[in-house]
């Protein structure tokens, strides 16, 4: 379960440069950048990394939580996914306000991080299906 949220996490971490890319593009500002602001890219996705090991932690405690419902597995996987986008909305808010000093309305350079989120929890599908059906066997006893 801890190896399905943390390669869930490196994922979403390795698509968070391009959700950046593309935010940048669908603002216009791309046709101006440079080589430096590639850089500088790879830099805040770095940095988002180190700043994201809270919501490695709180996933690591909430999805078992969800695993455990008794509901289906399509409701499972999309609790799991709102809250896994939930999570990196509340961790950016407060990384944003604590570590930048930065107020709400500065939240919208978190758009990259949920997008890449969401996106690698939808990618990751067949493996919480596999991790799932794990969880929904039933524990059969020992014989001595």
């Amino acid at each position: 379960m801890k190896i399905h949220v943390f390669n869930t996490w490196i994922l979403a971490h390795g698509l968070h440069p391009f959700a950046m890319v593309a935010m940048f593009i669908a603002g216009g500002t791309a046709d101006s950048m440079v080589m430096e602001d590639v850089y500088i890219l790879l830099f805040m996705s770095c940095v988002a990394m180190l700043l994201a090991i809270p919501t490695l932690f709180v996933s690591w405690y909430v999805l078992p939580k969800i695993l455990r419902l008794p509901s289906s597995l399509l409701n499972r996987f999309f609790i799991w996914l709102a809250s896994g986008c939930a999570i990196v909305v509340i961790n950016a808010g407060v990384a944003l306000a604590l570590v930048f000093r930065m107020g709400a309305e500065e939240v919208i350079i978190a758009v990259p991080a949920l997008v890449a989120t969401f996106v690698a929890l939808c990618v990751r599908f067949k493996s919480f299906i596999k991790l799932a059906a794990e969880y929904d066997r039933p524990v059969e006893p020992e014989l001595n």
